[in-house]
């Protein structure tokens, strides 16, 4: 009986070391059910060990957990949003996911260890020392972020990177097709409508001030991609921009869009434009644009954080070509 019960004494020792050993290893080290990482390199140039397939991400910032979503990944911890620039669908998938930034967007670190993570998706956004805390919970990928500069990483890259990170590429390259497919049908079908029309996009997020948009934005190349010529007055202005945004004053507006004969205005995902861009509609320099007097005028989200945005924007500008003569 004495040997019976050393033995049974033993065994439930070397579990326990087990289950605190496993226990220890969650800050920082990469794993999933089947235990396999493998090793990729942010967008800083940090080496992260991550599972083969994450199953419980957490995302710090917005516009990644949408590119996380569109690749079918839902998060155990989700930025902060809001239903208007989410679709009815993602906004379900994210009802009982917990917030784990503040309103402000920094992470919570508390609330983000709560969650188990084996994958954060964090942004150059955060500080360095709120990283590296990041990284002692777990495995913490980083990209850096830009509205879209002549040398800003396009959402469709930043799809692909993340696609990979999660080992979910096949799932991008689906997206990427069909979204290829879509936008080549659509330059040929609307091509006498597109043919020749210069176009601008602006948005409002500032009083008094409209936000003009580069060529070079995700949604200014989606435009060119569709075969339609970018307002080289917009695209003088915010093409010096970083980030490929310039806010310019109201009594601007003429000077930044005039050249426009088509105009896109900044929406959220119902097509609904800002308290801003609403007070810029009701001057007359606005209405005295061409594209106003014209009737050419469409609203799309522009910040194009992945394929819902961009397929979105599609469906915009559809709308607007169907009511153009040919």
């Amino acid at each position: 009986m004495r040997n019976n019960g050393i033995r049974l004494l033993t065994g439930v020792l070397a579990a326990c070391a087990m289950l605190l050993a496993g226990c220890g290893s969650g800050g920082g080290e990469a794993q999933n059910g089947s235990g396999e990482t493998r090793v990729v390199t942010d967008d800083f140039g940090t080496q992260v060990a991550v599972p083969v397939r994450p199953e419980r991400v957490v995302a710090t910032f917005f516009s990644p957990m949408m590119g996380l979503l569109d690749l079918g990944v839902t998060p155990v911890g989700a930025a902060a949003w809001q239903p208007p620039l989410v679709t009815s669908a993602y906004a379900d998938r994210l009802a009982g996911v917990p917030v784990v930034t503040s309103r402000e967007g920094e992470p919570e670190l508390e609330q983000i260890a709560a969650q188990s993570p084996d994958l954060i998706v964090a942004t150059s956004y955060t500080n360095e020392q709120v990283i590296g805390r990041l990284r002692t919970i777990a495995p913490t990928y980083v990209v850096r972020l830009s509205a879209g500069g002549a040398n800003a990483t396009s959402w469709q890259d930043r799809s692909k990177q993340l696609g990979d990170v999660l080992g979910r590429s096949a799932e991008n390259d689906r997206l990427a097709a069909d979204f290829a497919a879509r936008v080549q049908q659509m330059k040929q079908t609307y091509a006498p409508r597109i043919a020749g029309r210069t176009v601008a996009i602006v948005a409002g997020f500032q009083e008094n001030n409209a936000a003009v948009f580069s060529a070079a934005s995700g949604s200014g190349r989606i435009l060119t991609d569709l075969g339609f010529r970018y307002s080289a007055q917009a695209d003088a202005v915010a093409g010096r921009e970083t980030n490929g945004l310039a806010q310019v004053s109201f009594e601007r507006i003429g000077s930044v869009a005039g050249d426009a004969d088509t105009l896109f205005l900044g929406s959220d995902l119902q097509g609904r434009v800002s308290p801003f861009v609403t007070s810029l509609q009701q001057t007359q320099l606005y209405k005295d644009l061409p594209s106003v007097k014209a009737n050419r005028v469409g609203a799309f989200k522009p910040q194009v954080t992945g394929y819902t945005d961009a397929n979105f924007l599609l469906d915009q500008v559809e709308k607007l070509l169907k009511g153009m003569p040919a």
